[in-house]
């Protein structure tokens, strides 16, 4: 799929500030339109060392596009095991 054909599939979150159950964790990432329609890329900044972590779809609770806010149904600590287990999976190491 080309980046133009997914994001037409997907609503334009991209900068979208995004908040875990238990606070921000940063944004929708650029890159998210290279992944596929069920993923989006969070840019963590500094939280988790400048980290992109690829979260499903299906953990947004809610989007507020006049906000240019998205709700996740996942905490800051889901969301680095979830990292580490991307590096795991992809690289077989924990970084």
């Amino acid at each position: 799929m080309t980046p133009e054909a997914a994001q037409q599939q997907q609503p334009d979150v991209l900068g979208y500030r995004v908040e875990a159950t238990d606070g921000h964790v940063g944004k929708v990432d650029r890159h998210s339109v290279y992944v596929d329609e069920r993923h989006i890329v969070v840019d963590t900044g500094v939280w988790v060392f400048g980290k992109e972590i690829s979260v499903p779809v299906s953990a947004v609770l809610r989007v507020d596009e006049s906000a240019r806010t998205l709700w996740l149904d996942l905490s800051k600590a889901e969301l680095k095991k979830a990292y580490h287990d991307q590096m795991a999976r992809y690289f077989g190491t924990d970084h």
